[in-house]
């Protein structure tokens, strides 16, 4: 009817906790606490809160109050509407649907006109950027890790971080048994997560990344090369944001 609200919401409203344990469940996350009404804005955000306060800040507003919902025309105009509850059996057929359906993510391609050089990333701007980055703020962020790159620009870079802080990287001719965890993928995946159009836990669920090691440790590193990406996006040779830097190496 032409001019009136019709508010397609269930009768018994969903509880946040319910959703947070749903969703919790389904990706087997474990360590979230749910503190409800309680004041979470203290001095002490640690990388990875402040990381996600920042990719939480567009749909933060939708949790900052509990408006209801009134339903009185859905049940008028639309008595046969189904009345399912919004319990655990249905959060995790949404949650399969939106597994297969890639979430809405379209996988585009990057199209840089050449080919992409692992090296130059690896040797010259990952160094670099992550002495600038969220990286150099963890002070207990040691660990050994191994890049294992396929395709047009192959190889091998292993990479030492010591209190958050890249202090070697070098290539290597195979995957090293000093690595604590290894990131292996193909040049095109790696280029399009450089590039910003797709992120490593994405990459991983679609097994285009596969981890060997560490696995909980890998992905907890990889929100935090992904921050570094945002932080200092990545400019190949010969771009106009990267020509004063070569003349200045010259």
């Amino acid at each position: 009817v032409a001019g009136e609200c019709v508010h397609l919401t269930p009768e018994n409203p969903l509880k946040t906790s319910t959703l947070l344990d749903a969703i919790s469940s389904f990706h087997q996350v474990q360590g979230i606490q749910f503190v409800g009404e309680n004041d979470i804005d203290g001095p002490a955000r640690n990388v990875f809160e402040r990381i996600f306060d920042r990719e939480t800040e567009i749909v933060g507003q939708y949790f900052q109050d509990d408006p209801p919902f009134d339903i009185t025309n859905r049940k008028r105009l639309l008595p046969e509407f189904p009345n399912d509850p919004v319990d655990n059996s249905m959060l995790l057929r949404l949650q399969t649907f939106a597994e297969a359906d890639g979430w809405g993510a379209v996988n585009s391609k990057v199209n840089s006109g050449g080919v992409f050089d692992c090296g130059d990333f690896f040797l010259r701007h990952f160094p670099a950027a992550s002495a600038a980055s969220n990286l150099a703020q963890i002070e207990g962020l040691s660990t050994v890790v191994q890049f294992e790159i396929r395709g047009a620009t192959r190889g091998f870079w292993l990479c030492r971080l010591e209190t958050g802080r890249v202090v070697d990287i070098a290539p290597t001719n195979s995957r090293m048994t000093g690595a604590d965890f290894v990131y292996q993928t193909d040049s095109e995946t790696f280029q399009q997560i450089i590039a910003g159009h797709l992120n490593v836990r994405q990459a991983f669920f679609d097994r285009r990344i596969h981890i060997h090691g560490d696995i909980e440790r890998a992905l907890l590193l990889s929100i935090l090369f992904e921050d570094l990406l945002q932080e200092s996006p990545y400019q190949p040779p010969g771009t106009p944001g990267n020509l004063a830097e070569e003349s200045a190496c010259a």
